[in-house]
């Protein structure tokens, strides 16, 4: 995963774009560990993205997540 981000400034006002490409769960997995999108400032909680659709939602850290699950093949992004 690489971050890409964008700026445009306008005048005296500016503008942030950014782009995100979710490719879903890798080939090889049954999901994807990554921090909760929009998250308070703060708040480290992380949810599971099934490859088989849906997810589960919230944990307070990777290892907590992978324990939930233990038996589940994870790709893990933080």
């Amino acid at each position: 995963m690489t971050p890409v981000n964008f700026a445009c400034h306008l005048g005296e006002g500016g503008i942030d774009l950014g782009v995100t490409v979710d490719e879903g769960v890798p080939p090889g997995y049954d999901g994807v560990i990554q921090r909760v999108p929009n998250d308070p400032p703060g708040a480290l909680r992380y949810q599971i993205e099934w490859t088989s659709g849906g997810g589960v939602c919230c944990f307070n850290s990777v290892a907590e997540a992978k324990a939930a699950y233990q038996y589940a093949n994870f790709f893990v992004i933080e």
